[in-house]
């Protein structure tokens, strides 16, 4: 394993957007994907997942297998895995520590302070020192500024900060301003299509999909039906 460290930055995306992507963006994700294969061809490497998201749960699933893990986020234990039911959120966490992998809550990843082999960045983004202070009403609007639209994860909503969120906000604040929708009645209302994880043995965690039982299915299955059925 070499010395030196790579830093990859890895971000959350959607399958939704992934065709819209432009071809340099998507050059670039090929490239930290090719990152992520070249790190989990080693052993016993050291490395940092900083975020605990959807993409940080699953890399840290996915590397531990031949190598040590450190997991860091900024939350706390009562607000990390937030995006599933709690009683998914103890079964992952029990996933998490038969992996061995080490969370380091309530913390910020500093390089100079923590020696890995590879730094793999997974985080998301929140309210900002701008953002936080706005008040935003149920049609994403400003309270003070009704012709200002905000949404996305840096809006200060009660909405959790996830892809699927953004883009639906996206598509509302357009047809808004495109007037296809009733101005006056129609507020924003996030619709979930479910929640997929990867897991370790080739299975898939699926939760609050629209037409799929919450349960844990073998990936050539939900593979399937993505195919055919989406």
């Amino acid at each position: 394993m070499p010395v030196g460290r790579m830093r990859s930055h890895l971000p959350l995306g959607s399958c939704q957007v992934e065709r819209e992507l432009k071809p340099n963006k998507k050059k670039q994700k090929e490239q930290e994907i090719n990152k992520i294969i070249i790190i989990n061809e080693h052993y016993n490497a050291h490395i940092a997942i900083v975020g605990l998201g959807p993409t940080g749960f699953e890399l840290s699933m996915i590397l531990s297998k031949n190598n040590l893990i450190d997991v860091f986020d900024t939350l706390s234990e009562d607000k990390i895995l937030s995006y599933v039911k709690p009683y998914t959120k103890k079964y992952l966490q029990q996933l998490l520590n038969e992996q061995k992998i080490n969370l380091h809550l309530n913390s910020i990843y500093d390089p100079k302070n923590h020696l890995h082999n590879e730094a793999i960045f997974c985080v998301g983004t929140k309210s900002n020192m701008l953002t936080s202070h706005l008040k935003v009403n149920e049609y994403l609007q400003l309270e003070t500024n009704k012709n200002v639209y905000i949404g996305g994860d840096c809006a200060n909503t009660s909405f959790i900060k996830t892809a699927q969120v953004a883009y639906q906000q996206g598509v509302y604040v357009a047809d808004r301003l495109n007037k296809q929708i009733n101005l006056r009645k129609n507020k924003f209302e996030f619709k979930s299509k479910g929640i997929a994880l990867n897991l370790p043995n080739k299975n898939v965690l699926i939760e609050s999909h629209p037409i799929i039982p919450d349960g844990i299915y073998p990936n050539f299955i939900i593979r399937l039906y993505s195919l055919f059925c989406i």
